[in-house]
């Protein structure tokens, strides 16, 4: 830029430098306005990060397991447990690579340690009514 510059006061004198920056320069905020529309990649989108009262599970959360040679345990809503403890009022029966039972009286309760893959969102679309392209009924 500058030697554009220099190269148009050496041929027309400093008033056509000056006009050409002038030229420059206003076409400096249409470009900054656009640049301000544009959405910030970075930013997280709407409601990331804020408290959802359904998404609080009701009851005792299974948030761990380790499972060695020697030992079964599992973290229970923060408290370490192993097969045959108590946990409340209902006692620890299993302990498995994915899931725990507890047994209260005479009802169990499993407890997944991934509670969103076992329970998938319904599909709309029932078996029979799916149609596969270039096949006929």
């Amino acid at each position: 830029m500058a030697e554009y510059l220099n190269a148009v006061k050496s041929k027309r004198g400093a008033p056509a430098a000056s006009l050409a920056l002038l030229a420059l320069l206003t076409l400096l905020p249409p470009l900054t306005a656009a640049a301000e529309d544009l959405p910030d990649p970075t930013r997280p989108p709407a409601g990331f990060g804020q408290f959802q009262a359904d998404a609080v599970p009701s009851g005792p959360v299974l948030q761990s397991i380790l499972i060695s040679p020697s030992r079964r345990i599992a973290i229970i809503s923060g408290k370490t447990v192993k097969t045959g403890d108590k946990f409340g009022d209902a006692q620890v029966l299993a302990i498995n690579e994915s899931e725990v039972v507890l047994k209260t009286g005479k009802s169990q309760q499993v407890l997944k340690l991934y509670p969103s893959l076992h329970n998938p969102i319904p599909n709309s679309h029932s078996g029979s009514n799916l149609e596969i392209p270039g096949q006929s009924r």
